[in-house]
Formats: C-alpha cells, structure tokens, sequence
C-alpha cells in the first residue's frame, strides 16, 4: 500500500473516531488520578475522587441528587444520564465549541451525600489535544456558575 495513502487512511480514522457521536466510556471518578496534561480539569473533593480530590474543590449543594442531575439535564440538554446502584447519578455531555474541530467531553458525579444534599465532581477533558488552551476549565466553571445560578451557593465546609 501507497505511504501516504495509509498515513492518510490512519489520520482519516483517528479524526472520525474524535468525532464520533458516540458516548465516550463513563469516568470512574473514584479512580481519577491527578491531572498530568493541560487538556484535562477536575473539581472533585477528596471523598468522591480520592485520588486525586482537593478538599478545596467540595462542591456541596443543599439538594437531592436527583434534583441536582436534573438541572444538570436542564442547563445541558444533551446530557446521557445513569443512575447508579448507590443512588449517585452519572451524567456525560460532549460540547463542540465553534472554533473547534473535535468535541470535548465533560463527565459529571452527583454524590448522593444524604437524602437532602449531594456533592457534584466535574471532570473536563479534551478528546484530542494534550492542551486545549483553558477550555476544559471554562467548560466546567460555565457547569458550577450555572449550577449555582439554579440552586445557589454550594454549602460550606466549614
């Protein structure tokens, strides 16, 4: 086979499967590890993502799980949702910016903490690129802003 042909041929795959419309697999958040690449962005407290949680990035709400996955549906209307056998929910989304050629994918855990609060983790991250010049970090701080625009202030830790 021609070179350039297959070198084309192997480009040609790699960019239809970027660009598939498929579901990425779901995010074990409980596995994430710390973030080693400009294209990635995580908040997640310690207690859902023990690996690589900051207690500083808790974000609490005083709403059941439930509810919080579904303003999350509400803000992000192309959200796939699961529930999950704990009674946590599982949401992912791929956002396609206009200045980019690929999707993103944004993977988001409600916790259900207690029956009347729930955590949420974002996970950002470009499916592509190994930097994505902040867009996962804007992606997930747009989903806390909306989030808080809808439910309010997170609770604190204190």
């Amino acid at each position: 086979m021609n070179r350039p042909i297959s070198a084309f041929a192997a480009l040609a795959a790699l960019a239809s499967a970027a660009c598939s419309s498929g579901a990425p697999d779901w995010v074990d958040f409980a596995a994430l590890e710390p973030m080693d690449t400009g294209s990635e962005y995580l908040i997640c407290g310690p207690a859902v993502c023990p690996g690589a949680g900051e207690p500083g990035d808790v974000l609490r709400f005083s709403f059941p799980a439930d509810h919080v996955a579904a303003v999350i549906v509400e803000i992000e209307p192309t959200a796939v949702q699961r529930q999950l056998d704990n009674g946590d929910y599982q949401l992912q989304y791929s956002p396609q910016s206009f200045d980019a050629r690929f999707p993103d994918d944004v993977d988001v855990l409600v916790h259900a903490d207690s029956f009347y609060t729930s955590e949420v983790a974002i996970y950002a991250r470009a499916r592509v690129a190994r930097a994505d010049v902040g867009k996962s970090e804007a992606r997930a701080t747009a989903l806390v802003e909306a989030l808080k625009a809808e439910l309010g202030e997170p609770l604190s830790e204190n």
